[in-house]
């Protein structure tokens, strides 16, 4: 009695299973990097990456401050007494437009400071430079506040205590909304976050573009469904 010849082959599914994972485990491999001790350069060479981008934005406040000085406007007041005035018209819009040109200001800083951080620092320092930049701004829009709110303020002060009441003048510069603090820093943050995020996918893209190349054809169905010799031959 004739037996059937038993089929000896692997299976398909299983040859093309172990190169994908050799390639998996050779990449796994690759991407396992020993970390680095930190040394004391490494930490002097990381907190002035974080210092010097910190303290240049920092003092790019300090014209921000004169330019919002000069620009916005002021609303106007009458003396009413000795150290006290009132506004003439309370539904002015100075106020308002004095926080626009705040936040514009500090838009046009954020944006350039962000820039010139991002492609002079950030791309060979990394995160460090990154933080020093966001908490630059942050200063720096503090430092225009500061620089914006004194200007002027003395001597509209010295004219409350000297002129007659009736007496008309510009108040002084102050900023309503605290929120626009957070103009500089934000912006900063979105031309950093913006490319990174850019290269990001299209390395991811690059990546999965690279390991559907190197994977092994899988058969198609008419291949798998196709019979064989053996499966067709009569039984004896």
């Amino acid at each position: 009695m004739d037996t059937e010849p038993q089929d000896s082959e692997p299976s398909q599914p299983q040859q093309s299973q172990q190169p994908q994972q050799a390639q998996q485990a050779q990449q796994a491999h690759e991407t396992q990097r020993p970390r680095q001790p930190l040394t004391p350069r490494a930490v002097g060479r990381t907190t002035l990456a974080l210092l010097i981008p910190l303290a240049a934005t920092a003092v790019i406040g300090v014209p921000a401050g004169y330019i919002w000085a000069l620009l916005a406007p002021r609303a106007l007041a009458q003396v009413a007494s000795r150290g006290a005035a009132q506004v003439v018209n309370p539904e002015t819009t100075a106020f308002i437009a004095a926080d626009a040109w705040f936040v514009l200001i500090a838009a046009i800083g954020g944006l350039l400071t962000g820039i010139a951080g991002y492609l002079l620092l950030v791309r060979r320092h990394g995160a460090p430079a990154a933080l020093g930049l966001i908490l630059g701004g942050l200063a720096a829009a503090a430092l225009m506040m500061w620089i914006g709110d004194n200007y002027g303020h003395a001597a509209f002060q010295h004219r409350l205590l000297t002129d007659r009441a009736g007496t008309y003048l510009h108040s002084s510069l102050s900023l309503g909304s605290k929120g626009a603090l957070a103009f500089w820093p934000m912006l900063v943050a979105l031309v950093i976050v913006v490319p990174e995020a850019v290269a990001y996918l299209r390395s991811a893209r690059k990546d999965r573009t690279a390991r559907s190349a190197d994977r092994p054809a899988e058969p198609t169905p008419e291949q798998t469904a196709e019979p064989t010799a053996r499966d067709t031959a009569p039984e004896q």
